[in-house]
């Protein structure tokens, strides 16, 4: 049988329009190609009750879930922090995400602000996935 998945975009600028979510188009491709079922595609804003809904009714339908955002350093980045409550996994650092982190803008000779370690906490239990 194949694998169901559902895309889940959010943020505030796709919702209403100002940013056009050529990311999911993209991924349903991918996907499709890869062997999966495309169930949904769902977008949601910069609401940390809906992000948790939704998250939580997509756990029920689908066999996975891929989101296209809210993993920035921004107050409206919400998506570590929504399937952190929505799944009872509390945030945690992860010393390499943030070592990465630190070293993409030493390459770039910048400094790093600190609201950029947000980017290394993920929910307890994730895993990782590296992005070249």
């Amino acid at each position: 049988m194949q694998p169901q998945v559902e895309i889940f975009s959010q943020g505030e600028e796709v919702i209403t329009g100002q940013t056009v979510d050529s990311n999911a188009a993209w991924l349903a491709q991918q996907l499709v190609q890869m062997g999966f079922i495309v169930k949904r595609h769902t977008v949601v804003g910069d609401n940390l009750a809906d992000l948790k809904k939704l998250l939580q009714e997509i756990s029920l339908r689908t066999d996975c879930c891929i989101c296209t955002g809210g993993l920035g350093p921004t107050v409206d980045d919400l998506t570590a922090e929504a399937v952190a409550q929505a799944f009872d996994r509390p945030l945690s650092l992860d010393p390499v995400a943030l070592q990465q982190i630190h070293a993409y803008f030493v390459g770039r000779k910048r400094t790093m602000a600190d609201t950029n370690r947000k980017q290394a906490f993920f929910p307890l239990g994730a895993e990782r996935v590296d992005n070249e």
